[in-house]
């Protein structure tokens, strides 16, 4: 495109991604028309407090709105709630919604997001088996806990772990089961998992690590996890965090290509101009990483919608350059991480563990490729830096307490 968007805007998905780009269109002066869909009833709200503070009780339901209705209203942004895009054609360039309405547009966005993997086993039909992905999700799981109770946490990844913190904190009984020899495996420098395994463990969660699950058992209700080697554990509530799944097949239905994801290039336009991908739903070609890449984060999410605001609002197609960071809060632990961990990396440790503050740098041929901080922010922001300009450091260095990584920046120009 060489023109900013003039026609109709539909934006498929309420999440994150779909409000930051309908609201950043109009604050780059888009006047195009914006109508967001989303399918839920409540207006877009944050994710990550529902796994967190929202579930422990320490936040309120409201104060996880991004804004409220009336805002989107005096911004011009057509807020559609509890309702669902069900077909896009291409050829007429319209959404249809499940109440039959036709939605026409000169662009469409998807930002339909993804959805809470179930895990397909015998029992798995049991009351009792919860998902945490949206709101309504936290409600009824934190509406099921009480002191004392008995909760299996299947999946012991980053929204595993947080539930597990979680629900300690609030007096429940808890068992995290993991398949991989180690929690947090994927991703995560192995010395911040083996932080992370001593801390659930300090704090009574029992960590079954390892070993995959069989089946749930009950009757109606479920009543324990059955492990794949015949043990069981005792579960009066069992929480599924295995991961999501992408939610493609509206893009797939109208005849865009489908792989994990939906596959765009580094502006986020899939193979159709006139549709674009966004957030967890997109398979992006990523042009920090160069490599095509789907990534599950708020940061991306974010930096995604605004780079595609840009496009439309200018028509000067705009890609996404920024350095992924994630983050996750464990009991008392901020753990930060910014770069890719790739399997191989060397890591270099800075810092106490025994601590409970440290930082750890990973190394490619020399170049700082990540950095993951426990209650270390300031590693934290200095790694964003020194990701993003590719700093290349020796490990003896990094290892000194005495040194000081801030030097292997290069010295600002103009001061």
């Amino acid at each position: 495109m060489s023109e900013p968007a003039r026609g109709p805007v539909v934006i498929v998905g309420a999440g994150q991604a779909g409000m930051q780009l309908a609201t950043g269109l109009r604050q780059l002066g888009s006047t195009a028309s914006i109508t967001l869909v989303g399918d839920e009833r409540c207006p877009p709200y944050e994710r990550p407090p529902l796994s967190k503070a929202y579930l422990t009780g320490e936040l309120e339901r409201e104060r996880l709105w991004f804004r409220h209705e009336q805002a989107y209203a005096r911004q011009d942004v057509e807020l559609r709630l509890a309702t669902r895009a069900v077909a896009i054609d291409r050829a007429a360039r319209t959404v249809t919604t499940a109440a039959g309405e036709v939605l026409p547009y000169e662009y469409c966005v998807l930002a339909t997001g993804a959805r809470a993997r179930r895990l397909e086993v015998p029992g798995a039909e049991l009351a009792g088996i919860h998902l945490l992905r949206g709101l309504d999700d936290a409600d009824r799981l934190r509406a099921a806990i009480r002191p004392g109770v008995e909760v299996a946490v299947v999946g012991g990844g980053y929204i595993g772990m947080e539930i597990a913190a979680s629900l300690t904190k609030l007096g429940a009984r808890v068992a995290v089961i993991e398949a991989a020899p180690q929690v947090m495996s994927r991703g995560v420098a192995p010395v911040v998992a083996d932080h992370v395994a001593r801390r659930h463990r300090a704090e009574g969660v029992r960590l079954e690590t390892g070993v995959g699950v069989a089946g749930f058992v009950g009757d109606e209700a479920v009543r324990a996890v059955r492990l794949a080697d015949g043990r069981e554990v005792a579960a009066e509530l069992v929480v599924v965090g295995i991961g999501a799944a992408v939610n493609d097949e509206l893009a797939a239905a109208a005849g865009l290509a489908t792989d994990g994801g939906v596959p765009t290039d580094a502006c986020a336009r899939t193979a159709d101009p006139a549709i674009f991908a966004i957030g967890d739903v997109a398979v992006q070609d990523h042009a920090f990483l160069g490599r095509h890449v789907r990534l599950e984060s708020v940061q991306n999410a974010v930096d995604q919608a605004k780079a595609v605001a840009r496009t439309l609002a200018t028509g000067t197609p705009t890609p996404m350059r920024e350095v992924p960071w994630f983050w996750t809060q464990q009991f008392d632990m901020m753990i930060q991480m910014v770069g890719w961990a790739d399997a191989g990396l060397e890591w270099v440790l800075r810092g106490e563990t025994a601590t409970g503050a440290f930082a750890a740098y990973a190394l490619a041929d020399g170049a700082i490729q990540a950095v993951h901080a426990v209650n270390r922010g300031a590693d934290y922001a200095l790694g964003r830096r020194l990701v993003r300009e590719r700093i290349r450091a020796e490990p003896g260095q990094l290892a000194d307490p005495a040194f000081d990584p801030k030097t292997l920046l290069p010295a600002r120009r103009g001061r």
